[in-house]
Order: structure tokens, then sequence, then C-alpha cells
């Protein structure tokens, strides 16, 4: 059902790292989702409070604290990643700065 609404895209770059924690490679993907720009306080990995400008619905995938979503020609990165049910955890809510 919610897939349904899935009208909007983002590019996901995944990085990853070589032994001393420099990036190796960016892999960019190109995806569809739901972008709700709303400011919110949310709780990063770190249990910190820190303000999100925007969720990103998607469908459930591999998503890192180290990602960058790109919309509206900027890089956000990730603030919390959770998952959204509808009947089942089949999304991800994706908070980003």
């Amino acid at each position: 059902m919610i897939g349904a609404y899935l009208i909007d895209s983002v590019t996901q770059k995944a990085h990853t790292f070589d032994k001393w924690g420099e990036i190796a490679t960016t892999t960019s993907t190109t995806i569809k989702c739901r972008i709700d720009e709303k400011n919110r306080i949310v709780t990063n990995e770190k249990g910190e409070q820190v303000v999100s400008m925007a969720k990103i619905l998607i469908r459930i995938r591999t998503v890192a604290y180290s990602d960058l979503f790109t919309f509206n020609s900027i890089d956000h990165p990730v603030l919390k990643i959770a998952k959204a049910k509808d009947f089942s955890p089949r999304f991800l809510e994706v908070y980003v700065a």
C-alpha cells in the first residue's frame, strides 16, 4: 500500500572503506522514495538528540550511517534509520540532516 506513494527519487551514495578507514569506493544508486521535508528532533546512533530536516521512506535495502542521500542537489548525511511497518516491516524510514 505504501509503495503507491513512492513518487520521489533520491541518489544513495554508499561507501566502502579500506583497512585504514579511508573511503575506497563509492557506489551511487537512484531509488524511488517518498520525501517528507519537515524538521523533527530524532535520536541518532550515538544517543544524541539532533534535528532532522527530512524523512525518506524507501523499500527495505542496505543503508548505513556512512551513506549520503542526494536530493535537491544537496548531499544529506543519515541521522537515524528505522523500520516502518505496513503489517510487516517492508520499508525503512531514513532521517537525514
